[in-house]
């Protein structure tokens, strides 16, 4: 009897497995290591959070808009790479601002390309580090200072 048994169980094994469709493959997890260009919804957070730092930055009470360049996260982390414009899409007036020195003496690059370390907490993106304009990568020590990826600011890995 327990031959018969062992038989049969061999037997359904054998045939469930056979028969069994694989399931389907899960898509591949989003490991927080990986850098992603920031989908629509992220991108508008980040600016959410951004905006208003960079208004008070310029000081001038005026309202602003942007033109991304690049908007990436990377676990808990965002960067994003913007020109300030007005809400009506012209060039911010630099003269208005704390700026106007640095514009006219050809050091603003970029027309004020503004970049931005952000960090999520609690599920809302803050602003850890900004720079407004600088001429040289102003952003390379945020790494270190922020314990924030390189890579997420398209920096090499140190």
């Amino acid at each position: 009897m327990a031959r018969s048994y062992f038989i049969a169980a061999a037997f359904a094994v054998a045939t469930l497995g056979a028969c069994d469709p694989k399931p389907p493959e899960a898509p591949p997890a989003v490991e927080a290591g990986v850098v992603t260009e920031a989908d629509t919804d992220t991108r508008n957070a980040l600016l959410t959070a951004l905006t208003p730092v960079i208004e008070y930055e310029l000081g001038n009470g005026q309202k602003l808009s942007f033109k991304v360049e690049e908007a990436r996260t990377q676990g808990d982390w965002g960067w994003i790479h913007a020109t300030p414009l007005t809400l009506e899409g012209t060039p911010v007036n630099w003269a208005k601002t704390k700026f106007d020195e640095q514009n006219r003496e050809g050091m603003l690059d970029g027309g004020g390309a503004t970049r931005a370390l952000l960090q999520k907490v609690n599920g809302v993106w803050e602003v850890r580090a900004f720079d407004i304009g600088s001429t040289d990568v102003a952003w390379e020590p945020w790494p270190e200072e922020y314990k924030a990826p390189p890579e997420v600011m398209g920096l090499a890995p140190r």
